[in-house]
């Protein structure tokens, strides 16, 4: 193995071993729509540091396709740094996939470890995991695309996305989201193997997807439903109330839309009789913003109490809390971007001319630091 190839493979071993999958113009980058090459489980580029001179690899035996394929190379490159920032130090560059805006007239690129993937001038792409050779997100610049971007920055297209969510299967073989218009709105799943369409059912024009986990696809159509593609959907009862999911546990976070002094949520499950099941009472605030880890066993909420900005983690299982003071800027949401089992990334924010830099939080802990800014930016595409 020589050089160049040694430092892909530490590449690709490093995003493999701290990232979990679930763990988000010119138009002229290439869209391919039939004859997809087979595809491996994770992204391998190349390119030399001085003499651009590309080496495409073999990569591992994947739960989606053959064993071994050659996967388009791409660049690598490291990531942006962070400055500390308002007495919060930097930290290491996300362990997710996010998009780099760097904001000097050249085009936005996607990040992933020290793999850096190359977009056209006027587009953005969100990731909703990572596939085989490659990451499912949506294209945006001249219509919002769904489908897989390569790591040379060809994307293949599965078909045009209305904006209402897509949703990545708890398995990663397959992508769930609503296109068309009108009468002929769908929501359809297509296999992220061979780019085809496995299923679809008719959908409302202002039908919206929820997410996908262990249960199905959930999505609201003049109330929510659960669909496993195959069947026929169903209604869940959720009273008004409005559901978070993660694909990586049946477990979902349930806002409480009553009319009350104050928001609440609490974790919930699908019981018998298509009924949702409470696991950890309601938790409820004035200001009150919450997330589930991504296997369901950790709630996050955020608060303020005065000048005090709180972060509070909840043991879903027994309920016991702990409440940390964190800096200015600091919240959590239904869709917040879990890097993994302890930490949570949060979007740069802008309020007052003020700009509060992204960062990372640790929830068990309340130590936050700060992410690359003003040139960093990530979508919660990770459920």
């Amino acid at each position: 193995m020589n050089d160049l190839e040694t430092r892909l493979t530490d590449a690709l071993e490093a995003a493999a071993g701290t990232v979990p999958d679930e763990a988000a113009s010119a138009f002229q980058t290439p869209v391919r729509r039939r004859g997809l090459p087979a595809r491996a489980w994770m992204v391998v580029a190349a390119a030399a540091v001085a003499a651009a001179v590309v080496v495409p690899l073999l990569v591992r035996q994947s739960a989606i396709g053959p064993t071994t394929t050659t996967c388009p190379a791409g660049a690598i490159a490291s990531p942006p740094k962070a400055s500390p920032s308002g007495g919060v130090p930097a930290g290491d560059p996300p362990r997710v996939p996010y998009l780099v805006d760097p904001r000097n007239g050249e085009p936005k690129y996607l990040q992933d470890g020290d793999v850096r993937v190359p977009l056209r001038i006027g587009q953005s792409f969100v990731s909703y995991g990572r596939v085989a050779c490659g990451w499912v997100g949506v294209l945006g610049g001249g219509g919002d695309q769904v489908g897989h971007l390569l790591p040379d920055g060809t994307f293949q297209s599965y078909g045009e996305s209305r904006g209402d969510g897509i949703a990545l299967s708890p398995e990663g073989d397959r992508v769930a989201f609503i296109t068309g218009s009108g009468s002929d709105t769908r929501m359809v799943v297509v296999s992220v193997a061979d780019d085809r369409q496995v299923a679809s059912v008719p959908a409302d024009a202002q039908a919206a997807l929820t997410g996908w986990n262990p249960d199905g696809v959930w999505y609201w159509d003049h109330g929510v439903k659960l669909w496993k593609p195959g069947a026929d959907p169903i209604t869940i009862d959720t009273n008004g109330g409005i559901l978070a999911v993660w694909r990586t546990t049946n477990r979902m976070l349930f806002s409480d839309l009553s009319p009350r002094p104050f928001p609440c949520v609490s974790v919930v499950t699908l019981a018998a009789g298509n009924k949702l099941d409470e696991v950890m009472q309601e938790r409820c605030g004035m200001l009150l913003r919450a997330t589930l880890s991504p296997d369901g066993s950790i709630l996050v909420t955020s608060d303020s109490r005065g000048k005090q900005n709180l972060l509070t983690t909840y043991d879903v299982q027994t309920g016991k809390s702990t409440t940390h003071t964190v800096p200015a800027g600091v919240t959590t949401r239904h869709k917040a971007v879990w890097e993994d089992a302890e930490h949570i990334l949060i979007a740069r924010t802008s309020t007052n001319s003020v700009e509060t830099p992204a960062m990372r939080c640790n929830v068990l802990t309340g130590t936050c630091e700060t992410l690359d800014t003003p040139d960093f930016a990530i979508d919660p595409g990770y459920r």
